[in-house]
């Protein structure tokens, strides 16, 4: 990550921060501060800490036993759904513990700690409702503990939302196809193979069974680096061409084959005629579409950017798979739930406006309206907003163009290692 992040800009201006169990914070940034590195990260035995002397007083934070228990012992989550919640709660106690310590002894002017169970139970978890309240139970718990313990103000907020599974899946691949953008080893006769061998292998074989044959198949070694049955876009579609016109990149993405001028006709003919289609329930398939321009400036990764990020409609989940249709009806029960793009953002303490009515504001804006609240000024090069709305303090926004001054740390080998097969335990992989 070369932008300096929140902790990195507070300590240019000598303010100290404690951050623990904040995901990708491993290696640790040697900061003006406490970091404790969250998921993913290696055990209890490497430098998880800064600064290292903390080490010794929070044993046992990673609790690698747990955690190992719940991703790899108990899969799927629904056949133990109990025992998942105790140990996702015992977790949650465990590293809050160590946090709460830190508050005690660390003087800092930023605090931050991450609850991930709320997400890793909701999607493992949706049909347990009674499970879910559990473990949101003990969450208020702890952030009533930060209440009662800090005089300052305190932020509650979620990256996104969740909501009912979705009634359709709209099989984009399939979609494009059909519309001949995209191509497939063997043509026709060998996409019909490809259709029925997967629409076969969903309805009959379990997805974590599926990723792990996919997993094999992806045979990425020097003799092959590209093999022709097994492309690298979303999932590793089996049978997409890398050639193709245009193909699935992530759910919600699409890689376009082609540069400038072709480029923008190819990718707005596309949106074009994705905003027309409608799942047999007659509701818009795709809410909205755009161009990877319209919603990023440029930046060092611009040109890894996917060409078109769409999001679904109501009641629709974009699946990459090649299949006998374009939709297919879900099944609520294998689905599960679906991301919803709306989260949450609460406030409490003596600089926030307690009167002020609910607002529209975006993720981008919480580190922001953080280093305005703190008296820092907000990097130049940061997108969001400082949200005066909520806030009791009128005065004006102070910008200042930020340099990263942090040592920057590389991985082992092994870590990354490690990191890969966390992600790919939690589905990202």
């Amino acid at each position: 990550m070369d932008a300096p992040r929140i902790w990195t800009m507070l300590g240019q201006h000598d303010i100290r921060s404690s951050v623990v169990n904040v995901r990708t914070t491993y290696p640790p940034d040697r900061t003006n501060g406490v970091v404790v590195a969250g998921d993913p990260a290696p055990g209890e035995d490497s430098d998880y800490v800064h600064p290292p002397s903390l080490h010794k007083r929070i044993e046992g934070f990673r609790a690698e036993e747990l955690d190992h228990r719940r991703h790899k012992e108990l899969v799927p989550a629904t056949d133990n759904p109990k025992e998942v919640t105790d140990i996702s709660i015992e977790i949650l106690n465990r590293r809050f513990e160590s946090f709460m310590e830190i508050l005690s002894t660390e003087e800092s002017g930023f605090n931050m700690f991450w609850i991930g169970g709320t997400d890793f139970l909701q999607h493992r978890l949706w049909g347990h409702p009674e499970q879910l309240r559990r473990f949101y139970k003990a969450a208020d718990k702890s952030i009533g503990r930060v209440l009662e313990t800090t005089e300052g103000d305190t932020f509650v907020l979620s990256d996104h939302g969740f909501s009912a599974p979705s009634e359709w899946s709209f099989h984009l691949n399939q979609w494009l196809y059909d519309e001949g953008y995209l191509e497939l080893y063997g043509g026709r006769i060998g996409g019909e193979v490809i259709r029925t061998g997967q629409t076969l292998a969903r309805r009959h074989v379990p997805t974590k069974y599926l990723h792990r044959v996919l997993s094999l198949l992806n045979d990425e070694s020097e003799e092959n680096p590209d093999p022709p049955w097994f492309d690298r876009s979303y999932l590793n579609t089996p049978g997409v061409k890398p050639d193709s016109i245009a193909r699935v990149g992530s759910p919600s993405t699409i890689h376009i084959n082609a540069s400038g001028e072709k480029r923008r006709r190819v990718a707005n003919e596309i949106i074009s005629n994705l905003k027309s289609v409608q799942t047999p329930s007659g509701t818009p398939a795709v809410k909205n579409a755009w161009l990877a321009e319209d919603l990023y400036n440029g930046g060092r990764y611009s040109e890894d950017l996917p060409d078109i990020f769409l999001q679904a409609g109501e009641s629709v989940g974009v699946d990459p798979q090649i299949t006998s249709s374009t939709f297919s009806k879900k099944n609520a029960q294998r689905t599960g739930h679906i991301h919803s793009r709306e989260g949450v953002w609460m406030g409490n303490g003596p600089n926030i406006d307690a009167q002020s009515e609910p607002f529209n504001a975006s993720i981008i804006d919480v580190a922001p309206t953080i280093l305005h609240m703190i008296g820092v000024p907000v990097g130049e090069h940061m997108h969001g907003t400082v949200q005066q709305e909520m806030l009791a303090d009128e005065s004006s926004v102070q910008t200042e163009d930020y340099q990263q001054s942090t040592r920057k740390s590389v991985m082992t080998e092994e870590d990354q290692e490690a990191r890969r097969e966390w992600l790919s335990d939690m589905g990202y992989l």
